[in-house]
């Protein structure tokens, strides 16, 4: 067993489990399948080729928790207007921003 020490928001972490590719399996076929524009491959087709695609997927998700550092590449996210109240659609109030981010981001942050 590996362990890592690292800060995340002002909080110390003081031992950190590698992710094996068992859990990493287990968490990528319980999440939603929902697609983000933002994906490279539509998600269901990433769960299909899970067997293939799981030692890069180990590698980014474990290299971004050991280093306490999340990819420059996954940090984009596509926001939405979504209308939030029964009164005019016309009014900007009447909404609020939602984020889509790509399903590998969604893997990190449910493995951290």
């Amino acid at each position: 067993k590996q362990w890592y020490q690292r800060r995340v928001r002002g909080k110390s972490f003081s031992s950190f489990k590698r992710v094996s590719d068992e859990d990493l399996s287990d968490i990528i076929k319980s999440m939603s399948k929902k697609h983000c524009d933002l994906d490279p491959i539509p998600t269901r087709t990433l769960v299909e080729l899970l067997p293939q695609l799981l030692p890069v997927i180990s590698d980014i998700v474990n290299g971004s928790l050991q280093e306490g550092r999340f990819p420059d590449m996954l940090k984009d996210s596509l926001v939405r207007p979504s209308f939030k109240k029964k009164d005019s659609p016309e009014d900007m109030k009447n909404y609020r921003p939602v984020s889509n981010l790509s399903f590998i981001s969604k893997v990190v942050e449910k493995c951290a």
